[in-house]
């Protein structure tokens, strides 16, 4: 079952936006809707969950939901907070809770709602009647208060590689709020509301034996989360350390475990060796492998509609493969999925963390500068032409506004040491869509906006954390649309922590692959799995993909909802879907237009078969 709700504050006025609700209703949730109210007996939370996800606790005035997984029941959440007084009393509640979840509390009349520090729980908000309305969902708050598409935050989608911090927490719904990272929203009786910022990045000061334990002990807890219980578990068991290590972990509970494995067309790709050999440490476990060929390629199904209606999905041109795998999870028993999403965020660290490193600690850097650029074949010269300039976060914002229209063939051939990829528009994209864009850096460049981390690198992995986890929540929506929930423990907020804590030099090695994950799995995971050394690449199955479903791309390109917002030139992308792609580089710029696309003509069906949407929306 799909997890949504609304918190609604203690006033009268906010009864008006539930008859809104009610009056909507476009999942027709009437008779599965649950409603939890406060100590006035008015609403307070009102939405969709199945019981194994809350746990509810009152204490006198105070009223706490955890929904989600958080590794407590109700009497030991109870205890935790028995000595709450205040509702900043729950930053030390938080703080000692594993799994990932939404965190509600109502006391004397004032409500704190907040998510996981990674985003995958995330938090919504906007006024209507005069009242704040804050949901687990932007699609949910836009039913009920009629919000628009905001065309100029609708034109950031099209940047490539993707939308830079804080530009990717950006909603395309107009005046509809995420809530940034390490905040809650505070919710007041008059139906006001602000952030509060309740955590902060740790400090990469741990030294990688002293903070492997953490992390260990960390996923250790995030697994059992998901585990406890539980008859039936499937997970990924792709060959990569990431779901290599959440299947062993999986594999230490009491729940029959399904592993899923699927064969890649890439006749280079080791993956499948991998695979391979970790269902060989895996006995008790069930193992399920599929053919490449019996999956839908990339890219199909991208003119069918999709109920996520909550925006553009970024990995639109995998998400029938994504339907695909879950059903067959489904069919097989499985409710739960360990997916190793967010591993590649947090140990592999990105080139920008070079530039933190040989200020911190000149003389360790030297073999991490020699080790990238064997790799990357650039002369010292342009080594050092790239490590030397250190532009103010704005500086760089506003630098990499000037670069959107760099051809993408070109992007490749540049040493970027900056504060995140310098993004670029594509050819199609017109010139108001890209003054959208640019006025959006420009914006957050004159804003004086701080960065996630005063450290380059810190700030890199945390805004990569912050857009996968964007991707993963709504990869959860689509899987738990067929039965099976999406759990991606490497977003955990307490295995985040961890990880972030480990000094970058140890955290990256110029001669190991994710040294902190590999130390952190030692004894549970077979040392050879820890010892591999590659990483397998999918551009095959890309190009496999894009030729067979090439007919179906360039119906998008056919009375386009994007240029009929004036944001792309329909021809220039026909022309780009025809075209010659000698590098995968010109493939991912396509990714964002056609995530936007589909999801524009998914919310024009959507309208035209709800008249009552059509109405709230107009």
């Amino acid at each position: 079952m799909t997890v949504e709700f609304v918190v609604l504050p203690d006033r009268e006025g906010a009864g008006q936006a539930l008859e809104a609700l009610n009056a909507l209703d476009p999942h027709n949730l009437q008779d599965r809707r649950h409603v939890l109210r406060h100590a006035s007996g008015r609403p307070w939370i009102v939405g969709q969950w199945s019981e194994d996800v809350l746990v509810q606790v009152t204490l006198g005035d105070l009223r706490v939901a955890v929904v989600g997984f958080c590794g407590s029941d109700r009497a030991a959440l109870t205890d935790v907070l028995a000595p709450v007084k205040d509702l900043r009393d729950l930053d030390r509640v938080v703080r000692r809770l594993h799994g990932s979840f939404h965190l509600v509390a109502s006391l004397g009349g004032r409500i704190r709602f907040q998510g996981s520090i990674s985003g995958f729980h995330k938090v919504f908000y906007a006024r209507a009647g005069g009242t704040v309305l804050a949901a687990t969902g932007s699609r949910l708050l836009a039913e009920v208060t009629g919000a628009e598409v905001a065309d100029e935050n609708l034109a950031l989608q099209l940047l490539s590689p993707s939308r830079p911090w804080p530009l990717n927490e950006r909603s395309v719904w107009r005046g509809i709020t995420p809530l940034g990272m390490g905040e809650y929203l505070d919710i007041s009786p008059d139906g006001s509301a602000r952030p509060v910022r309740w955590w902060n990045p740790p400090a990469p000061e741990t030294s990688l034996v002293e903070g492997t334990l953490a992390l260990r002990e960390a996923l250790l807890e995030s697994v059992d989360a998901r585990t406890r219980n539980m008859e039936r578990i499937s997970a990924d068991l792709s060959g990569g350390m990431d779901s290599t290590s959440l299947s062993y972990l999986a594999a230490r509970s009491e729940a029959r475990l399904l592993t899923l494995r699927w064969v890649s067309e890439d006749a280079a790709g080791d993956d499948s060796h991998w695979g391979e050999v970790a269902a060989e440490g895996l006995p008790q476990a069930e193992h399920l492998v599929l053919p490449g060929r019996e999956l839908p390629r990339w890219y199909a199904g991208l003119t069918n509609d999709d109920a996520d209606l909550d925006g553009p999905y970024a990995w639109t041109r995998a998400r029938s493969q994504v339907e695909y795998l879950v059903r067959q999870m489904a069919e097989r028993g499985s409710t739960r999925h360990l997916s190793g999403d967010g591993g590649d965020e947090l140990f592999f660290l990105t080139p920008n963390y070079l530039h933190t490193l040989v200020r911190r600690k000149p003389f360790r850097s030297i073999a991490h500068l020699r080790s990238y650029q064997a790799m990357t074949r650039a002369s010292t010269r342009n080594m050092v032409g790239g490590l030397l300039p250190s532009p103010s976060f704005g500086e760089w914002f506003a630098q990499s506004a000037q670069g959107l229209r760099t051809p993408a063939d070109k992007v490749g051939n540049r040493l970027d040491f900056g504060w995140g990829a310098s993004p670029i528009m594509p050819p199609w994209a017109t010139g108001a869509a890209v003054e959208a864009a640019r006025a959006a850096m420009l914006q957050v460049a004159a804003s004086g906006q701080e960065p996630l981390s005063d450290l380059r690198a810190q700030h890199g992995s945390l805004q990569d954390v912050r857009s996968g986890a964007e991707t993963a929540r709504r990869t959860n929506l689509l899987s738990s649309r067929h039965g099976v929930s999406w759990h991606s423990p490497f977003y955990d907020d307490r295995v985040l922590e961890a990880a972030l804590a480990i000094r970058f030099d140890e955290r990256a090695d110029p001669h190991l692959y994710k040294p902190a994950l590999a130390a952190a799995m030692r004894g549970i995971v077979p040392d050879r799995l820890l010892g591999r050394a590659t990483k397998a690449e999918f551009s095959a199955d890309a190009y496999a993909g894009f030729r067979k479903h090439r007919p179906e791309l360039l119906q998008l390109c056919e009375d386009s909802e994007l240029a009929r917002r004036g944001l792309i030139d329909a021809e220039a992308l026909r022309a780009a879907v025809l075209g010659l792609h000698t590098s995968s580089r010109t493939l991912i710029v396509l990714d964002g237009t056609l995530a936007a696309e589909a999801w524009l003509r998914s919310l024009t069906a959507a309208q035209q078969r709800s008249p009552k949407l059509t109405e709230v929306a107009s």
